[in-house]
């Protein structure tokens, strides 16, 4: 049971925004966005990297990140589809997405994802590399929380 990133590519994007409309109606169920709009920008803008979760060959959730500037990486989404939730699958997510990925990050934890925020503490908590975990007032609305946290290195390698 191995967990790896692959690149969502411009021909996914019709499935890419079905399951992103379904995300954002659970982590902003209070604010219209526009699931066709934040694809466009995850899969357009030269500093947004996307990827499918994939878990067993099937696609299991997504990630967005940001970098700007370089060094400095923003969490833009993260999820683990529903039903796959609580098996595992987002933890072995987080190595892959953090492997090779050091810098500065930040993430902005979503008011109506009540079992966020324990995940992201609970997970940033047991990897080695994780230094100066901290918490933040948050960024947008919808969030109840932002985590900053640097990661040093290759997480494999502690």
């Amino acid at each position: 049971m191995t967990v790896h990133l692959s690149q969502i590519r411009a021909e996914d994007q019709p499935c890419f925004v079905a399951h992103l409309d379904t995300y954002l109606d659970e982590v902003a169920p209070d604010i219209a966005l526009s699931a066709e709009l934040i694809a466009d920008r995850a899969l357009c803008l030269p500093d947004h990297e996307s990827h499918w979760i994939v878990h067993d060959k099937s696609r299991v959730g997504f990630t967005v990140v940001q970098e700007t500037p370089p060094g400095q990486l923003t969490l833009r989404e993260f999820t683990i589809f529903a039903p796959l939730r609580r098996k595992g699958i987002g933890r072995q997510a987080v190595t892959a997405l953090f492997k090779d990925r050091p810098g500065t990050w930040s993430l902005g934890i979503s008011a109506a994802s009540t079992h966020a925020a324990g995940f992201w503490q609970s997970v940033l908590r047991a990897i080695p590399n994780v230094s100066v975990l901290q918490e933040h007032a948050p960024d947008l609305p919808n969030q109840s929380t932002k985590l900053t946290f640097s990661i040093a290195g290759d997480i494999d390698a502690a």
